[in-house]
């Protein structure tokens, strides 16, 4: 069997490549590093990624128009960084990020992606580390991160063990599960302003303050967290630590722990 060629548009990265040649428009000389193909890549186009472990030094960054995307979903095609950078940078309306697991990010905020603008969708992000402002899976002010699992990620520094969105970014339909804030708040995550947590599991996750969520609103009523289920988290208020004119609605909270043992589910501080 022949190889395929790439429509226009199409550049291919897989980490068996023998003969890699830019533009990388065939599997046969498909480039060896994600990283190659998206410098290459041009406004529209579209960089597919073979199955395979893709060990990284520096960030990816995804800065134009481009679909970055898998060709058998997140469980076949890992990001791994070696613990000196985080894994996915992205900055652009149009940018997509489709199908990886990122693992093994570290860096002062955002250890395994920062999302500025762009689309972040069915992605796994675990193992990740931040040691400074926050977002220890992900930080994020804008843009949109759907149907990812964000688990096993922690935040040395302020606080979302998986998640830190102080403004501007909508975050749906999303499993935070087993991430950590062992020194802050919102083990889960942290939000504030703008920024929305939608259709979205938080369960075991842990932090000194919010164990589930913390939660700083906007007096302007454009943030929210809706439809979410928050159960298993423990910390100093076990489920949601609120400030401000923060709005939840239509929230499952169960089963959530304060470090003392007792059951408690969410407390509002109003100045």
């Amino acid at each position: 069997m022949g190889f395929q060629t790439a429509l226009a548009g199409t550049l291919y990265v897989s980490s068996a490549s023998t003969n890699p040649a830019s533009p990388f428009g065939s599997w046969e000389t498909a480039a060896t590093g994600i990283a190659q193909a998206v410098s290459a890549a041009a406004d529209g186009d579209e960089v597919r990624v073979s199955n395979g472990v893709y060990g990284i030094r520096d960030e990816i960054r995804l800065l134009s128009n481009v679909d970055l995307v898998s060709e058998h979903g997140a469980t076949a095609t890992v990001v791994a960084a070696d613990g000196g950078s985080r894994c996915l940078f992205m900055d652009n309306t149009g940018a997509v990020a489709r199908g990886f697991t990122l693992t093994g990010g570290r860096a002062d905020f955002g250890g395994g992606v920062v999302c500025l603008n762009g689309l972040l969708v069915d992605c796994i992000v675990v193992s990740n580390r931040a040691h400074g402002v926050g977002g220890g899976g992900v930080y994020a002010t804008g843009g949109r991160i759907e149907q990812c699992a964000i688990r096993q990620n922690t935040v040395r520094g302020i606080g979302g063990g998986g998640l830190y969105v102080p403004w501007g970014a909508v975050v749906s339909r999303c499993r935070i599960t087993a991430n950590n804030a062992p020194g802050g708040y919102g083990g889960g995550a942290a939000v504030s302003g703008d920024g929305r947590l939608e259709n979205s599991l938080v369960f075991e996750n842990s932090a000194v303050v919010g164990g589930g969520l913390f939660w700083s609103g906007s007096y302007t009523g454009a943030g929210w967290i809706a439809h979410c289920t928050v159960t298993r988290n423990t910390g100093y208020v076990g489920a949601i630590y609120c400030e401000g004119a923060a709005l939840a609605r239509n929230t499952i909270l169960f089963d959530n722990m304060d470090t003392g043992g007792q059951t408690t589910e969410v407390m509002s501080i109003t100045s």
